[in-house]
């Protein structure tokens, strides 16, 4: 092809990397400017080259939201989210003991429900070095890590957590209408555009949507769910053709489209996390959005952004068997080696 638009919006991560060769290189264009966003070498640079080839309108993330007017039904505290996943698993069982919500809701038609949640799974057992060696694709797909990640889904799957109908059920939205519904009692979700904290809360009002990071699955990773890093980097974001006959002036509309005024806009219109440094945080009114933004002070990026595309169509395969129990964290981690 080599031809088309000058300017391309593409989302961060594997998404953007795959096509790293034909973007223009920014750094030359935009200076210091890059010191303004939130970490662009998570998600926005070439990897062979460390050169930033996009800057972001949004940050993405994975997160866990809970409903806590059903917390209140199963009687337990709505103001105490769980920090492990032993904790999780009680308040599971007394969830589905007390009320008639399921634990969580999750989409399993098109297998993107292990994308997301493993994105979570990831992150709590994941060490920086591990984060490391993923982002290197040095990690196999038998590392027992990895592995873990299957063990807690097919964990999650044998209790009983997911909805009734979860393998025919879509993620983007059947499972996130779940929860909207108050039929779920917990979902992961993300943090900016769609599925996240603003729309929860226009279904079930903003003070009865809770949030937490993450839980602890291994305390020798980590013993604290605050020293845990939030699964988020990435998102959507402007980068420019290497065929653009005029790059100069094509990175002039990709800095004004991710200017702070533009941000600010994208933000209150549509409640996006804004991937910059330098907005007032007084002009972020909503407690969710800034408590998402103190957590990404810690981030690494969500496995699912950069796992290469031909080994995401297997790992959600093998994530519809272990939803429908027909084969094992063992198997299925051994099939994508």
């Amino acid at each position: 092809a080599g031809e088309g638009p000058d300017v391309l919006l593409l989302h961060g991560g594997t998404r953007l990397t795959e096509r790293q060769d034909i973007l223009v290189p920014l750094d030359e264009y935009i200076g210091d400017e890059a010191d303004n966003f939130i970490n662009l070498h998570n998600g926005w640079t070439n990897i062979e080259t460390g050169e930033i080839v996009a800057l972001p309108i949004t940050i993405q993330g994975f997160i866990y939201y809970y409903n806590k007017q059903i917390y209140k039904e199963a009687g337990l505290d709505p103001e105490v989210p769980p920090t492990t996943w032993d904790e999780l698993v009680a308040n599971c069982e007394q969830i589905i003991a007390n009320t008639e919500a399921s634990c969580f809701t999750a989409g399993g038609k098109e297998g993107h429900g292990i994308r997301f949640y493993g994105s979570l799974y990831a992150a709590s057992v994941f060490t920086p070095e591990d984060h490391a060696r993923f982002r290197a694709v040095e990690m196999p797909y038998d590392d027992p890590k990895m592995q873990k990640q299957l063990e807690l889904w097919y964990d999650a799957s044998q209790r009983g957590w997911w909805q009734d109908g979860v393998a025919s059920e879509t993620t983007y939205m059947d499972s996130h209408d779940n929860f909207n519904a108050g039929r779920a009692a917990h979902t992961q979700g993300l943090i900016s555009d769609i599925a996240h904290w603003k729309m929860f809360g226009d279904y079930l009002g903003a003070n009865n949507v809770g949030m937490f990071k993450n839980v602890v699955v291994d305390p020798e990773v980590y013993d604290n769910v605050d020293d845990m890093p939030i699964a988020a980097g990435g998102g959507i974001g402007w980068s420019v053709a290497g065929w653009s006959p005029n790059p100069e002036m094509a990175v002039e509309l990709v800095k004004e489209l991710t200017s702070p005024d533009g941000q600010l806009l994208l933000f209150n219109s549509a409640a996006t996390i804004i991937p910059r440094n330098d907005i007032d945080p007084d002009l972020i009114t909503s407690p969710q959005a800034k408590q998402i933004n103190e957590w990404l002070q810690n981030a690494e990026m969500p496995t699912f952004y950069i796992t290469p595309t031909d080994l995401n169509a297997e790992w959600q395969r093998q994530a519809s068997l272990l939803l429908l129990g027909e084969t094992t964290p063992e198997e299925a981690s051994q099939a994508m080696v």
